[in-house]
């Protein structure tokens, strides 16, 4: 049998009034062979939101924000990584029909996953006062 790499160890997230802001800790060692790579952040609500950072040595090369298939103007989010990454969305661009929203992260390499949090299924993200996050609209 045989056993597989993490690549990806931890991952946290937190609100504010206007953001919603996602951590993501990777395992060093496991990353240091890799040169380029990308993050993909897939954040669904009542739309669903794409965001893929490439990095190139290290470096962050370039980010790319969909939302349902249509780009989004800069500045909706915001990305930083060294050791970690941190991703930092505007609570507008997330809309929000249901009390909840939905996250994974998945580390690609060449065409290849290697790696994804949560690993079977999406984080489920409860909103409202219960949740301690984003009030939640009157649902229709």
């Amino acid at each position: 049998m045989h056993g597989t790499l993490d690549y990806l160890s931890e991952l946290h997230y937190g609100f504010d009034a206007d953001h919603f802001y996602l951590r993501v800790d990777p395992v060093p060692e496991a990353l240091g062979p890799l040169r380029d790579f990308e993050f993909r952040v897939l954040i669904r609500a009542a739309a669903e939101l794409r965001i893929a950072i490439r990095l190139e040595a290290w470096s962050l090369k370039d980010v790319v924000v969909e939302r349902d298939d249509s780009p989004l103007p800069s500045g909706a989010v915001e990305v930083a990584f060294d050791r970690i990454l941190e991703v930092s969305v505007a609570g507008e661009s997330v809309p929000f029909t249901k009390p909840q929203i939905e996250v994974s992260v998945a580390l690609w390499h060449g065409a290849l996953p290697l790696d994804v949090l949560p690993v079977e299924g999406k984080l489920e993200i409860p909103l409202g006062e219960e949740g301690f996050a984003w009030a939640v609209p009157p649902l229709v």
